[in-house]
């Protein structure tokens, strides 16, 4: 495993599940160098389960602070958030000023009036779908009409899970990842967030969670980022100290074999280049 650097990584704040100290023991003992907190922020909006209390934004900082100085000798960690697209009042959310990096993601949106998930579960996502009048090629346009919504419009680092709604898809075969406008829709996200100077991430979430068997995104999607010669980055997007370098062998070697000879790192002096 040649990756030092995972800047996705979950923990009690925002999950209530591997405390943050855990995750940094966990990261140090994998052989990684650089570790990237980047719990769920505040959006603001009640039916979020998973995103972090208000009151614990602050300490939360705080924390991240305290381990950096505890192990400084030992692993980099940098301050992140996993940002979602609107706020509590819908508008575009920005990056928090103190994160190092910030990962901007959509795991809803608004449909007709009202904001629906389709990252929790099937059955979340069925509601989407029926709010969306059943008609699956309206969902795909409303999630990636706001992915390339969120891309111009904010200040986030790297676009999360850019074909997230296919994350039940492998198991549940909701729909037709090989439907052309499906693709037409998914490809012209990626070259907006690609434009926008995103960094494309590859995260491995879906395998922690045993929905997936490969990363997101799709192999059409990885393909295109290659043509576009687009920066990328390997996450294991975890909510377990089990799982804090998922699968980063079997991704490299994916990304290899697509022709990629290297991906991000977040430094002190900002984001380089490392061969994979």
């Amino acid at each position: 495993m040649n990756t030092i650097c995972n800047l996705h990584t979950h923990c009690t704040y925002c999950h209530g599940l591997s405390s943050m100290e855990d995750m940094v023991i966990a990261a140090i003992d994998a052989g990684l160098k650089i570790l990237g907190i980047s719990c769920h922020n505040h959006a603001g909006l009640d039916f979020i389960s998973y995103q972090m209390k208000k009151e614990n934004v602050d300490s939360y900082f705080a924390e991240i602070e305290r381990l950096q100085k505890k192990y400084q000798d030992r692993i980099t960690i940098f301050k992140g958030l996993e940002t979602e697209s609107r706020n509590g009042k819908g508008e575009i959310a920005h990056k928090d000023p103190r994160c190092d990096y910030s990962i901007g993601s959509i795991h809803y949106f608004n449909i007709d009036g009202q904001y629906h998930s389709i990252d929790s579960d099937p059955e979340t996502f069925l509601v989407a779908l029926k709010a969306a009048g059943g008609d699956i090629r309206r969902l795909w346009k409303i999630y990636f009409d706001e992915v390339c919504t969120y891309a111009t419009q904010a200040d986030y680092d790297i676009t999360g899970h850019i074909d997230l709604i296919s994350k039940f898809n492998e198991k549940c075969h909701l729909f037709d990842e090989s439907d052309p406008l499906y693709q037409s829709l998914a490809i012209e996200a990626l070259d907006t967030a690609i434009e926008a100077g995103k960094i494309i991430e590859i995260n491995n979430g879906a395998i922690c969670s045993g929905w997936k068997t490969t990363s997101y995104p799709a192999p059409f999607l990885i393909r295109r980022i290659r043509e576009r010669n687009a920066r990328i980055i390997i996450s294991s997007d975890t909510h377990h100290t089990s799982t804090i370098v998922q699968s980063f062998d079997q991704t490299e070697k994916m990304l290899r074999d697509f022709g990629f000879s290297e991906q991000m790192i977040l430094t002190k002096n900002g984001f380089e280049p490392i061969g994979l």
